[in-house]
């Protein structure tokens, strides 16, 4: 829910589930307006390493160190439920899945904003790709690419994969093939085709 817009300097600021968000650049050039601070990663112009990966317009980013300590927190949580120690609370938790959900049970209807194939009504996009909108094309692409390159196990497959990919594709070349096999070798129970 926006909780307020303002101007500051010609730019366009938006509180936002407690998020505080410059939005100035998408009004700028037209852009789609999602209101999610995640819209950025498919502008590569709004998120590299010279903006600070969309810091210079306000995004905040999420460390791995946060996302543990919020993971750990909901598991207490969960404990904490689960022993009696803590009382459910049946509030709204402002999550859009607790309405569709809702709907679901009640037969009731709701309005959501979700990603779904694309059955034709894209044109310019594969049939099938998930469809979150055209600026998608090169996300899709890439994403495609990289399912390719896991199915074959192929290397080089991967790596043009990398090298399109808006936030990989921001480090030299020469370090790709670095980047390339340390994700491998990390996961390489799950990605058997490039060991064998």
């Amino acid at each position: 829910m926006v909780v307020d817009v303002m101007d500051e300097a010609l730019d366009v600021w938006v509180i936002c589930d407690g998020w505080r968000l410059n939005f100035g650049p998408f009004l700028e050039l037209d852009l789609p307006l999602a209101g999610d601070r995640h819209l950025i990663e498919f502008y590569p112009s709004l998120c590299n390493l010279q903006n600070g990966y969309g810091m210079k317009y306000g995004v905040l980013k999420t460390t791995v160190d946060a996302r543990r300590l919020t993971k750990l927190r909901q598991l207490d949580h969960i404990r904490q439920l689960a022993s009696g120690a803590k009382e459910a609370s049946w509030q709204r938790s402002g999550e859009e899945m607790t309405e569709i959900m809702k709907a679901v049970i009640t037969g009731g209807a709701t309005t959501a904003i979700v990603n779904v194939p694309n059955g034709g009504q894209l044109t310019n996009m594969p049939r099938e790709v998930i469809v979150i909108g055209s600026l998608c094309r090169l996300h899709a692409d890439v994403h495609e690419l990289t399912v390719k390159a896991a199915l074959e196990g192929s290397r080089s497959l991967l790596l043009e994969a990398l090298s399109l990919d808006p936030l990989s594709g921001l480090a030299d070349f020469s370090e790709l093939g670095e980047l390339s096999d340390r994700l491998l070798r990390a996961n390489r129970s799950w990605l058997p085709r490039f060991f064998t």
